[in-house]
């Protein structure tokens, strides 16, 4: 994991331009993000990870994929303003830097909801909070990591006290310093 100080350093990596910006936000965090995810109209395309499936009636408290299809350019709007701002005052956002359609990653991050507990019993995997995200590589193995970074380039989840993100780009999987 390395520091960085803006959501789009990597337009100025070498493989960035082809990556488009994504956010896996905490929805039961913010009471007004499905207004303002409607609000947004045109300028983002978004869908609630837990609708489709038993927990649909509920889908809005758990977290949604946002993605920001003109991000090579910065996030521009009011949604895309408000998120940042409301993310460094109580960070409760992942942003994904991606080259994948966003089905792909619709597909994949809703398969990663659940995971399977010893006793046979499903439990929510909150690996899209941040506070979960900063503690995962101490927690779970090297290739599990890469099975949560797939399709993902670079993972940034914002650091209050040191106000900048850690990155978690998918060249630095495995490595354990800070």
């Amino acid at each position: 994991m390395r520091r960085v100080g803006s959501l789009f350093w990597r337009l100025s990596e070498p493989s960035g331009p082809s990556s488009r910006l994504l956010a896996l936000i905490d929805g039961a965090r913010y009471l007004t993000l499905n207004k303002r995810l409607e609000e947004a109209g045109d300028s983002i395309r978004f869908h609630w990870l837990l609708s489709a499936g038993a927990l649909d009636e509920i889908s809005h408290a758990g977290p949604v994929l946002v993605e920001f299809p003109d991000s090579r350019s910065g996030l521009h709007g009011a949604f895309g303003n408000w998120l940042i701002t409301r993310d460094q005052q109580a960070p409760m956002v992942s942003w994904l830097w991606s080259d994948q359609p966003f089905d792909v990653l619709r597909d994949y991050h809703q398969g990663l909801l659940f995971s399977q507990m010893p006793d046979g019993r499903r439990a929510l995997f909150r690996y899209y909070s941040p506070e979960v995200r900063r503690a995962l590589d101490k927690v779970i193995s090297p290739s599990q990591i890469q099975q949560l970074m797939r399709h993902v380039q670079d993972w940034l989840v914002w650091q209050p006290l040191q106000g900048c993100y850690l990155s978690y780009g998918v060249e630095q999987v495995g490595e354990q310093h800070v």
